[in-house]
């Protein structure tokens, strides 16, 4: 996932989730859904300045005709011990396409970095995404192939890698 050479890499922590089902995101707009994979406990290189947040996960919408839009926003979520909340809003992310009322086969490959400020002690960490509009749902790690018909059931694997510089 990443270019840096892993010798670099302090205290590197990684998870891939293999999928064997899709994942969708709710059709009600400003709902929010934790991407599956991108869950982590971390607890950063003592000494460090930044932690970094990398993931690369598989999204779709195949037809988008109901309201020609199709936008999903990304944000980073951290643990406090009762709660889930963003972590800041400079970190939020947004994806998607806007298109007329015909058939649109929409395929996001997603790569994302965060570059965080260093905490001390352990963290968790987790990605959500959702729509502020209702009708925009999308599915995630599901990839759809063509031969004359839709072909289904084959899956990209949610990679997840954090690591202190």
């Amino acid at each position: 996932m990443t270019f840096i050479r892993s010798s670099t890499l302090l205290k590197p922590k990684f998870l891939v989730t293999t999928h064997t089902a899709k994942q969708e995101t709710s059709n009600t707009g400003g709902v929010r859904t934790v991407i599956d994979g991108s869950e982590i406990s971390y607890e950063p290189y003592s000494g460090s300045d930044k932690v970094s947040y990398e993931i690369s996960f598989y999204a779709s919408n195949n037809n988008v005709t109901t309201n020609g839009e199709c936008f999903q926003f990304l944000q980073l979520e951290e643990y406090n011990g009762s709660v889930w909340s963003e972590i800041n809003a400079i970190y939020r992310k947004n994806f998607g396409s806007s298109v007329s009322n015909s058939a649109q086969y929409n395929r996001f490959l997603i790569h994302l970095k965060f570059i965080l400020p260093a905490w001390s002690g352990s963290k968790q960490l987790r990605l959500t995404i959702g729509s502020n509009d209702s009708g925009e749902k999308i599915e995630l790690h599901e990839v759809q192939s063509w031969d004359g018909a839709w072909t289904y059931e084959n899956y990209f694997n949610t990679n997840l890698l954090v690591y202190s510089i």
